[in-house]
């Protein structure tokens, strides 16, 4: 669940960031709007872990030997532990890169482009 709930906030950070920077005369996020955003993080990731939580058990490696040599092992039948896995990266890893990628890109370009035009302004504004 933590791992959840640390890449849903990164990717709510910076979409937060996106706007903050690219869009900076946008409304901000007020604070119940925030406590919403972060509720639904953390249900969302509540909810992806509720099937770790129901379909794991605790087996003995070697039985009858040691108690200390014991795993966990999934229940779930193959074909939807299959889905479930699928759905995690994607849901977990690929969405969420996206959306960091595309927001940071877009930030880099856009603060590079305006320290260019600074730069140039500053140039035409010297007589150089």
């Amino acid at each position: 669940m933590s791992v959840s709930v640390s890449v849903l906030t990164l990717g709510a950070i910076s979409v937060e960031r996106y706007f903050a920077i690219c869009h900076p005369l946008r409304r901000r996020l007020t604070p119940p709007t925030v406590s919403l955003i972060i509720a639904a993080i953390w249900a969302t990731s509540v909810g992806v872990a509720v099937p770790e939580l129901i379909y794991q058990t605790l087996e003995q490696a070697i039985p009858f030997i040691s108690d200390y040599l014991t795993y966990c092992r999934m229940t779930l039948p193959y074909t939807d532990q299959k889905y479930y896995q699928i759905f995690l990266m994607i849901g977990l890893y690929a969405v969420p890169m996206s959306l960091m990628f595309f927001a940071y890109s877009t930030i880099s370009v856009r603060l590079w482009k305006d320290s260019f035009s600074e730069n140039a302004n500053s140039r035409v504004n010297s007589g150089k």
